[in-house]
């Protein structure tokens, strides 16, 4: 015999239900507070470690503490290529390039080339039509063009210099030193030029250790100033924002689940 509590009509309330329920929003309680304690830890990580990331703001100070240190950092520094490369030389490294392509000048950190082709496809598309209230499919072949990769060529120094520190070439990514020099159209054939600049100047955070730096990217939006810094620091802590997001997409799930 089924225990009734509440007794509705249509709808009834056992016992068993009432239990059963208890249960579950017990368990999607303590559910709910575990998974924030997670997200709140790795909030509360995150901001430890730029907050106590050191600031280095002139090159002196960056090469004493990459020989002796091991920590995080935020870093200001000039950034240039050790020599450059140019189109030309790319050029001669391989015969996949025609003569006729007319190549940007200039001198580069990184270049590229990239040929595409336009190439004609054919693809079976279903027209569904109602005749006389009755519905057919019919089958047509459809012709459509794209420029499809074909092959690609590049080229790049092999180190650059950082705050007066030289390192490999993709030690230290400037974010916007990317520039698209333009295409040049051969009949079906276009070839595509990207290069990256030689200079570039800004924050990084990377981290210090057995004289070496991990790859990092270098904001250039960032000047050499006590209030970039800290307007850096802002931009990579994370708020209480998601924290407050957890908690109104759980009691949203919990009312509406």
């Amino acid at each position: 015999m089924r225990k009734v509590l509440f007794d509705f009509g249509d709808w009834e309330m056992t016992t068993r239900e009432i239990i059963f329920g208890l249960l579950l929003f017990a368990i999607y309680i303590i559910g709910g507070f575990c998974i924030y304690e997670v997200i709140d830890r790795k909030i509360e990580n995150h901001n430890a470690k730029y907050n106590a990331a050191v600031w280095v703001i002139d090159d002196d100070t960056f090469k004493n503490r990459l020989y002796s240190d091991s920590r995080d950092a935020f870093i200001y520094g000039k950034w240039n290529s050790v020599g450059y490369v140019t189109f030309e030389d790319l050029k001669k490294q391989t015969d996949r390039i025609p003569s006729n392509v007319k190549l940007p000048e200039g001198k580069f950190a990184y270049v590229s080339i990239k040929k595409e082709h336009y190439t004609r496809h054919t693809r079976v598309v279903a027209h569904v039509t109602t005749v006389n209230g009755k519905t057919q499919t019919v089958y047509k072949t459809e012709v459509y063009y794209t420029w499809d990769f074909v092959w690609g060529e590049e080229n790049s120094v092999k180190q650059i210099k950082f705050a007066g520190v030289t390192f490999p070439y993709g030690t230290v990514n400037p974010n916007k030193i990317h520039k698209y020099l333009g295409t040049d159209t051969h009949g079906n054939d276009r070839y595509i030029f990207d290069a990256e600049l030689t200079e570039a100047s800004g924050i990084a955070f990377t981290h210090i250790e057995d004289n070496k730096i991990e790859k990092c990217t270098l904001h250039q939006e960032y000047s050499n100033t006590s209030e970039d810094f800290k307007k850096f620091l802002d931009d990579k802590l994370m708020g209480n924002g998601l924290r407050y997001a957890f908690w109104i997409v759980f009691v949203l799930v919990g009312i509406f689940g």
